[in-house]
């Protein structure tokens, strides 16, 4: 009795269409490509939230000003002005020209100096909500379609951030843009992943990507220092990888996982085109243990319910949240040390250290004696 041909392991089959050739390659540039476009919309509020140095400007239009205080660094930060002897909020305020960001655009100091650092949490709450749409979504409709979705709405997002009237408005634009960051940075991992072998998926996802979009994020601050420009270059890094929605294909693993063999079949030909291989004999045997199982769908509630994938599923939060806890306390401690031993010329900017050293370093006491004469500005 003849035997016939054995079912073909997805990884035997990917070794035969050239394992990590020029169509892996390729993939993995365009998909680590986009980490431009995450980067620099999930660090904008890096920038967008800085506070540039302000004055209340309220009164100064009067000429009533005390001999020397509209030059006098003392009336910097000032929330309260005295006006013939009755103490007031401030309500108009100025602000250095040195950088220009939310901050300054929509007056978020004094009573309304929580309203950057909370617009920062909406749009962490927002990646939140993209991650775990993301799996759900990503396995229901494949993975192709959010990839270049979400890369499309943070094109779209950005720009019209560039264009907000209020900070209510700039607030929706950012959760709208957390939840895109969601997907985007979950699903390039899915598509780079499932066409390499298991031997190549550490390098190919481990790639320094991330680090390299950082440090092009804070070049691109430096050279616009401006938050509706960094806005537009953001939403311009993500147009290219547009283009690229011809190239790049729907996972042939996500196809034989939803019983679409021929759709699977057709994309390892196309990837044994581009690595320069024949197509291998045994692409016709590709699926089928999945034959009787059929199309099936799973939900985010199915990692919770058998016992040990509950325990790897719990396990698994808690190392990314050790993970990431500790990505930025050394992060942190990176820069400040930087800040602390890099020796700074006393004719250059010292942005750094008094942005992010100084507010961290115990007062002495001239330091109280100054905040204290902060506090108010007084006007005749």
């Amino acid at each position: 009795m003849t035997q016939g041909p054995e079912v073909v392991g997805i990884e035997e089959l990917i070794e035969e269409t050239g394992g990590c050739g020029r169509f892996q390659v390729l993939l993995c540039a365009i998909t680590h490509s986009c980490k431009c476009i995450i980067c620099f919309s999930m660090l904008f509020m890096v920038y967008g939230a800085a506070a540039p140095d302000w004055w209340c400007s309220e009164g100064i239009e009067l000429g009533n000003v005390t001999s020397g205080a509209a030059g006098n660094d003392s009336r910097r930060k000032g929330c309260e002005i005295h006006l013939n002897g009755v103490s007031k909020p401030c309500e108009q305020f100025k602000f250095s020209d040195e950088m220009n960001t939310i901050v300054s655009r929509f007056s978020l100091v004094c009573d309304h100096e929580w309203i950057s650092s909370t617009i920062t949490s909406i749009q962490m709450a927002g990646i939140l909500v993209g991650n775990i749409a993301c799996g759900q979504v990503a396995d229901l409709i494949g993975r192709k379609k959010p990839f270049f979705a979400s890369i499309l709405a943070l094109v779209l997002l950005n720009i019209g951030a560039a264009f907000s009237v209020s900070w209510v408005m700039f607030a929706v634009f950012r959760f709208l843009i957390g939840v895109s960051v969601g997907f985007e940075v979950i699903v390039q991992y899915n598509l780079t992943a499932e066409f390499t072998q298991t031997r190549w998926r550490t390098w190919v996802v481990a790639m320094p990507s991330w680090a390299i979009a950082t440090s092009l994020f804070a070049l691109v601050c430096w050279a616009l220092n401006d938050w509706v420009w960094i806005h537009i270059a953001t939403a311009a890094t993500g147009l290219p990888l547009l283009f690229t929605y011809w190239f790049v294909p729907e996972s042939f693993r996500w196809y034989i996982g939803h019983d679409r063999i021929e759709d699977a079949k057709q994309i390892v030909k196309k990837m044994a085109r581009y690595n320069r291989k024949p197509v291998p004999k045994s692409l016709d045997y590709i699926g089928k243990e999945n034959a009787e199982s059929g199309d099936q769908k799973y939900f985010f509630s199915d990692l919770f319910k058998e016992r040990k994938l509950r325990l790897y599923t719990c396990l698994f939060m808690l190392e990314t949240m050790f993970e990431g806890s500790l990505y930025w306390i050394s992060g942190t401690a990176l820069v400040v040390a930087m800040a602390l031993l890099v020796p700074i010329p006393e004719t250059g900017r010292r942005d750094l250290v008094d942005k992010i050293v100084l507010p961290i370093a115990p007062p002495t006491v001239e330091d109280d004696d100054s905040e204290e004469k902060q506090e108010t500005t007084s006007l005749v």
